[in-house]
């Protein structure tokens, strides 16, 4: 059986899926910058334009080219909600016409915040999509991604599996607009020693950036256009090029540095961590962890943690969620025949 894992963010679409001719494990990404068109375009291309029932959307790295009016915000539940079959819909047409794929079964995810609306949320897609609901599973992000850690270790390499050897770990998801937190003990978790935060994700670097960018030229840009500015340092309007790589730097720091803080100013998570091995980070923040790690390293140690307290997976930090999807798909489908 087909299974398309999507792991759709508030910053970027991950997807991950094993291909039927070589058996490769297929890993794809895009921004999620969602626009909505006022009606259908006059070059109507499959490769930029997506129609959903009576409305046409353009999505990814090309809905950023058009006003900013056209963009949805993507910003909570029901923005999130609102896009998600958009995206379903885009992807599953675009991997059968281009690879000739029939998925069955399409496994989606939603933070630990979200973690009592998933139900809502299958039922919207099985209405929108016009199929059944059975066609989905939605799985709790965080929780579900020790699954890839379990398989395949922090290098998400089948021959390096036996190298992972925490007992007990935290694992912190830092994506774009929530943190999800869960705590693993041998192969267990569970939601009550679980956290979601909203509002404490990548976004915090995204709202300064948006801010910096706004008292410096006048112009109010969208969430989306500043995750391109955090991704290349680069601002850029009507023909010029505007170097904000510097200030992006001061930024990022300054959130490192306070997930560094969060450990001890929340107290639930605090109790998580006080006694296990490592906090182990995925998601995109684990990535500009990795990139400023070198300028964090003293906080690190001023607040008293061992110097490999806090681990980043070899590479690929963004796909354990989507990864993760695929084999519990995997896992429940091959259960049920």
């Amino acid at each position: 059986m087909n299974i398309l894992a999507i792991d759709l963010g508030f910053g970027s679409v991950k997807v991950a899926f094993i291909s039927p001719d070589s058996g490769e494990l297929i890993l794809d990404k895009y921004i999620s910058a969602t626009a909505k068109l006022d009606e259908r375009p006059d070059d109507f291309d499959q490769d930029n334009t997506f129609q959903l029932q009576e409305s046409y959307y353009v999505l990814g790295p090309q809905a950023l080219k058009l006003p900013r009016n056209y963009l949805l915000p993507l910003s909570d539940f029901e923005t999130l909600k609102a896009v998600t079959p958009v995206w379903i819909s885009f992807l599953v047409n675009k991997y059968q016409r281009n690879l000739g794929i029939k998925f069955e079964k399409i496994c989606i995810g939603l933070s630990l915040v979200y973690k009592d609306r998933a139900q809502e949320m299958l039922d919207y897609l099985s209405e929108v999509l016009m199929v059944s609901p059975d066609m989905f599973i939605c799985l709790p992000q965080g929780t579900a991604a020790k699954v890839a850690l379990q398989e395949y270790g922090l290098s998400l390499d089948p021959a390096k599996r036996t190298q992972f050897k925490f007992d007990s770990f935290v694992l912190e998801d830092l994506g774009s607009n929530t943190i999800d937190v869960a705590l693993i003990t041998g192969s267990m978790s569970s939601t009550a020693s679980s956290l979601g935060l909203e509002n404490q994700g990548v976004c915090k670097i995204l709202f300064d950036i948006i801010d910096f960018v706004y008292k410096s030229t006048g112009v109010q840009i969208q969430p989306d256009e500043a995750k391109v500015i955090l991704d290349s340092g680069i601002f850029r309007r009507r023909g010029r090029n505007y170097d904000l790589s510097e200030q992006v730097k001061q930024f990022t720091i300054k959130y490192l540095i306070g997930i560094l803080d969060l450990a001890d100013s929340n107290p639930k998570l605090s109790s998580l961590i006080d006694n296990v091995q490592r906090i182990i980070l995925i998601g995109g923040g684990a990535e500009l962890w990795r990139k400023y790690l070198p300028e964090i390293q003293k906080e690190i140690e001023k607040r008293g943690y061992p110097s490999n307290f806090w681990v980043i997976p070899e590479k690929n930090s963004e796909y354990f969620n989507a990864i993760s999807y695929l084999l519990i798909g995997n896992k429940i489908m091959n259960s049920n025949t």
